[in-house]
């Protein structure tokens, strides 16, 4: 199983810390990827749900850009995958975000994984004057169609519903197709994974959850004509080891706890065991210290990293 990290991109500890310190440290810690939150504009009048509300989350957190980010993190590791969790593709000109990721590739070493979705902040999609947001999953899925020919074909073209173009040269083209991983618990999101990605990355599901997640993109993958077995499921959690007897948070974005890995190490164990037995083959963490309003340095996270890394990475490797 696999591990990755959540970088503080889009959180409240400066950039350099929340990217460049946590990326270093992941990478030296022997995590196997770190991954980035994406917002390009946060709109003013937005419906905020409970969970965000009490976390007061969009109101006085950074939203750092998510490539800038991870090639700001891959100028400073060697190993580590640098992906995006997720990346809200229908915000982005399609040839221009396949430029993008292309080029992050290509400096980092063929490091990128790209996890997308088709986003839930409709007010953004305004701002950004971008495609119509009812009919954001059948552009998400032309967007996935125009980079897979973008990185692969000699003279790509494309012709759509929602964006065509004649033949063109692009460069650079990966050495190696870039994963992508499709974000989203919906079947409308699972279906997509099966039948366009490379692999699921879910967000906060618990074990029990994850065999009938697993199945519909299975499904979806064999409709296609696709190799199931050759997919990759994936799911982001927020993390936080407690002190035992500590009480667990009961409201806000870390709750409930069973969504996610917050307990002592005993139980985060028990719990990593319950996603790999479920088919999981990474675990993105969000860990709580780099999310939480009240904490303004970055060592907690950094010493909760090097915890997690120490007394529950390793019974779960090889």
């Amino acid at each position: 199983m696999e591990f990755g990290i959540k970088l503080a991109n889009c959180e409240r500890l400066p950039l350099q810390d929340g990217v460049g310190r946590m990326a270093v440290a992941a990478e030296n810690l022997g995590y196997d990827s770190v991954w980035v939150a994406d917002h390009v504009v946060i709109p003013k009048d937005i419906t905020v749900d409970e969970a965000h509300k009490a976390n007061n989350e969009f109101l006085v957190k950074q939203n750092g850009d998510a490539l800038i980010s991870l090639a700001f993190a891959a100028g400073m590791t060697k190993r580590v995958k640098l992906g995006t969790s997720i990346m809200v593709l229908p915000l982005r000109n399609p040839l221009l975000a396949a430029k993008m990721l292309a080029t992050l590739d290509d400096l980092s070493g063929g490091r990128a994984i790209l996890g997308t979705g088709i986003g839930w902040l409709a007010e953004e999609f305004e701002r950004l004057q971008a495609p119509d947001f009812k009919k954001r999953g059948k552009v998400t899925d032309e967007w996935i169609r125009i980079m897979r020919a973008c990185w692969t074909e000699k003279s790509p073209s494309y012709e759509g519903e929602h964006y065509s173009f004649g033949p063109i040269h692009f460069s650079p083209q990966p050495a190696k197709p870039i994963p992508i991983w499709v974000g989203g618990n919906s079947d409308a999101a699972l279906r997509r994974a099966g039948t366009l990605g490379d692999g699921w990355l879910g967000t906060r599901v618990g074990p029990a959850e994850l065999p009938p997640a697993i199945a519909k993109v299975k499904q979806a993958a064999e409709a296609a004509g696709r190799d199931p077995e050759k997919l990759v499921f994936a799911v982001g959690l927020e993390a936080d080891i407690l002190a035992p007897g500590a009480a667990k948070p009961q409201a806000g974005l870390f709750a409930p706890p069973e969504k996610g890995l917050i307990g002592t190490i005993a139980e985060i164990t028990d719990r990593v065991g319950k996603l790999r037995d479920a088919g999981m083959h990474c675990i993105e963490l969000r860990f709580r210290a780099a999310r939480d309003e009240r904490i303004t340095t970055l060592e907690p996270t950094l010493e909760s990293m090097q915890r997690f890394a120490e007394e529950v990475m390793p019974g779960f490797r090889g």
